[in-house]
């Protein structure tokens, strides 16, 4: 969630980077790990003293490395993301979100598609 600076959104933030992992498969019979190469960028704004917008964007290229007799797999994921807070009390945060995730894979099962919404509440004390 944003960071409200005694109950006032008062900054913008802008983040970029790039991370490199090696990560569990997720289908651990045929891969051993996978490379994982990610980009990302969020940023986050004021609307009002008490409303902050967000969106993000992450693009990760990946390789599943395949177990004895099994081949290679590349994968690239997108995701992307956009969150509204606001701040009804000191302390309370609501936050409403909308996410959306595309797999792109070598093997058609694996491939992905897929939008989320969601809403919260955070209680900070």
């Amino acid at each position: 969630p944003p960071d409200f600076k005694q109950g006032i959104a008062k900054d913008s933030f802008v983040g970029i980077g790039y991370t490199y992992d090696l990560e569990e498969s997720s289908d651990v019979i045929h891969y051993t790990d996978s490379k994982v190469n990610r980009f990302f960028a969020n940023i986050q704004r004021p609307i009002t003293a008490l409303v902050v917008a967000s969106a993000s964007i992450d693009y990760e290229p990946s390789t599943l490395q395949g177990r004895a007799g099994q081949a290679n797999v590349t994968e690239d994921t997108t995701r992307g993301g956009l969150g509204l807070s606001y701040l009804p009390r000191k302390n309370w945060i609501v936050t409403a979100n909308y996410d959306y995730d595309f797999v792109n894979s070598q093997i058609f099962a694996r491939g992905l598609n897929r939008s989320r919404t969601g809403l919260s509440a955070t209680l900070k004390f």
